[in-house]
């Protein structure tokens, strides 16, 4: 069975694999949010950055968030600076995912190794 956004997720990974292997570990996450977005348009992704976002509670605004990138319009990443990936970064994802139309999130962790994490909330029964 094929993956969500299988192809799309695929290459995010090896372009994630690419900045990691060129920057390696000890910058600010801002940085590797910047090279994240040029690796990604040099493979020919689309990339938006910093998507503001609406979060909803019975049917009315309660607060606002931000989507570090969303490639092609499909997947959202959240990009961390850190050992590994901890509970909460993928809970924020998954709450970022409830809170949109977008079903495929991926957790990037820069690290002294590069750790990756894919979270799926499907809006379809």
């Amino acid at each position: 069975m094929a993956l969500l956004h299988g192809e799309v997720t695929a290459g995010i990974l090896a372009v994630f694999r690419e900045v990691h292997d060129e920057l390696r570990h000890g910058h600010p996450e801002v940085i590797y949010q910047r090279a994240m977005v040029i690796a990604l348009v040099d493979a020919g992704f689309a990339v938006a950055r910093e998507v503001d976002i609406a979060v909803n509670f019975r049917g009315r605004m309660i607060g606002r968030g931000r989507l570090d990138l969303v490639v092609n319009d499909l997947v959202v990443l959240e990009i961390k600076v850190a050992r590994g990936i901890e509970p909460e970064h993928v809970g924020q994802l998954l709450g970022y995912l409830k809170a949109t139309k977008y079903e495929v999130g991926l957790v990037l962790t820069f690290g002294r190794r590069p750790d990756q994490k894919r979270v799926v909330f499907t809006k379809t029964p």
